[in-house]
């Protein structure tokens, strides 16, 4: 995610400094559509996660039956229905949750940091 918030901030940058070049105006044009597309793919892969996880409790509690089940089937379902509580986050530490809420903040920080360097270049 860091990597991705200097990559736009810097290469927005770049292109508002060179942007009577047409090379450096497609080249902008295609790293940001790389790097916004692959921000935004793990962002919707994270979210999916988290909300398929929720679900996970429901089909567990709807697939208990207990004219059929034994104890031990009772207990797994348990854990499961336990277990599926909390939401599964897809993230690597020390770095926050990908998710659609921190991508905004991503796109809002290099929205700041690109007016900065606008207003200081002016």
């Amino acid at each position: 995610m860091i990597v991705n918030f200097l990559l736009v901030s810097l290469s927005v940058f770049e292109a508002m400094m060179a942007r009577h070049d047409p090379k450096v105006a497609g080249q902008f044009i295609v790293l940001m559509i790389l790097a916004l597309g692959h921000l935004s793919m793990w962002t919707k892969f994270g979210d999916v996660m988290s909300q398929e996880s929720l679900e996970v409790a429901d089909a567990a509690y709807e697939a208990y039956d207990p004219n059929i089940a034994s104890k031990a089937v009772y207990k797994d379902l348990r854990v499961v229905i336990m277990r599926s509580q909390n939401p599964l986050i897809m993230r690597a530490n020390p770095f926050p949750a990908f998710n659609m809420i921190n991508y905004m903040a991503i796109l809002n920080q290099c929205y700041g940091i690109l007016t900065l360097l606008l207003n200081t270049m002016e």
